[in-house]
């Protein structure tokens, strides 16, 4: 299931190269979990050659062991959303994801986050 999520995520990146499309970021199915296990050090280099912020779109794809979940950054809207087909909630999730993109942030741009521009919706 790993290798279809990560292709599907693929799919989505390379058609976003298209004009009319949103342009997208999507993080491969093992980022959130080497995240949560290893903070920002462990994920720092994953965007090395992207800048993030002038993406559109990030989705990070979620395993949570038997089930699949997915977080939607939106840059232009400043807003993370947490889709669970369960409705379970991913406060925590989103809250972990709002650090890492301010970690992000001071890292490659220099540039302090303003969290209280951004909305969390889980």
């Amino acid at each position: 299931m790993v290798q279809v999520i990560n292709f599907y995520m693929c799919l989505v990146t390379e058609r976003s190269k298209r004009e009319g499309y949103p342009s997208v970021h999507a993080f491969s199915s093992f980022f959130y979990e080497k995240l949560t296990s290893g903070g920002y050090k462990a994920v720092g280099r994953w965007t090395r050659r992207v800048d993030l912020f002038q993406r559109d779109i990030i989705l990070v794809p979620i395993n949570l062991r038997l089930h699949w979940t997915l977080a939607v950054i939106d840059t232009r809207k400043k807003t993370i959303k947490y889709y669970d087909s369960l409705g379970q909630g991913g406060d925590k999730i989103c809250e972990t994801l709002l650090k890492y993109l301010q970690e992000e942030s001071c890292e490659k741009r220099h540039v302090k986050l303003n969290v209280s521009e951004w909305t969390v919706h889980s």
